[in-house]
C-alpha cells in the first residue's frame, strides 16, 4: 500500500486536481447558500435549492467545456469564480420570486 501511494505521489497533479474540483465544486453550491442564509432573511427553500444546483452545474459544465483551457495561462478563471456568482445570484431571485409569490397566497383572508 505504501508503495502505491509513493508511486502515486510521483506523478505530479493526480490527487490534487480532483481533490481541487471536488472543492471547487462545494464551495460554489454551499458557499453562497451559508452566507446567505446567515445573512440575509429573505433566503428561501427553493431559493437555496435553486442556487445549490445552479453552482454544482457550472462548476462541472465549466470543465467539461474546457473554458479556463482554451485561455492564456495567466488569465485562467477556475470554474469556481463563475460558480460562486452564478449560484448567488439565483438563490437572490429564485427566493424573492418565491417569497413574493408566497406572501401574496400566504393568508388570503387578510387585508
Amino acid at each position: 500500500l505504501a508503495l502505491f501511494a509513493f508511486l502515486l505521489a510521483l506523478e505530479g497533479g493526480v490527487i490534487y486536481f480532483p481533490v481541487a474540483f471536488a472543492w471547487g465544486g462545494l464551495a460554489a453550491a454551499f458557499g453562497p447558500l451559508i452566507i446567505l442564509s446567515l445573512w440575509w432573511k429573505k433566503t428561501t427553500k427553493q431559493g437555496a435549492i435553486v442556487g445549490m444546483i445552479t453552482g454544482a452545474l457550472t462548476v462541472i459544465i465549466w470543465d467539461k467545456l474546457g473554458v479556463s483551457s482554451s485561455m492564456p495561462t495567466e488569465l485562467i478563471i477556475p470554474g469556481m469564480l463563475p460558480a460562486f456568482f452564478l449560484s448567488l445570484f439565483a438563490i437572490v431571485i429564485v427566493s424573492l420570486i418565491t417569497q413574493r409569490a408566497g406572501r401574496e397566497t400566504a393568508n388570503p383572508l387578510e387585508s
